[in-house]
């Protein structure tokens, strides 16, 4: 049975996307899916990226959502857009950081 899942990943997009400076390619995000485990969550989450030729490098930690996420958050934000839609994929705030 699928439930929301929350997956904190490293990724790779492309020079051009999102507006970034020269370099800045590599970066973190918070994901809310519906998974029916913590390995199809990143399943899903790597098909996903590959759409945009982004690429996923590492999943940092990947757990079934705490629906009492605090009020306000980015988090509670994204659970609250994924609830109700069982083929939502939403992605957080791109935290890039300059690339090797």
């Amino acid at each position: 049975m699928e439930q929301l899942w929350r997956v904190r990943a490293e990724i790779e997009v492309e020079p051009e996307d999102l507006g970034l400076g020269p370099g800045y390619t590599r970066g973190f995000i918070n994901v809310v899916m519906w998974a029916a485990s913590g390995q199809s969550a990143e399943a899903k989450l790597r098909a996903y990226l590959s759409t945009f030729n982004w690429v996923l490098l590492e999943v940092e930690e990947s757990s079934p959502v705490d629906r009492e996420c605090e009020a306000g958050s980015e988090l509670k934000n994204l659970v609250d857009k994924a609830t109700g839609n069982p083929d939502a994929i939403i992605l957080g705030t791109f935290h890039s950081y300059r690339g090797a």
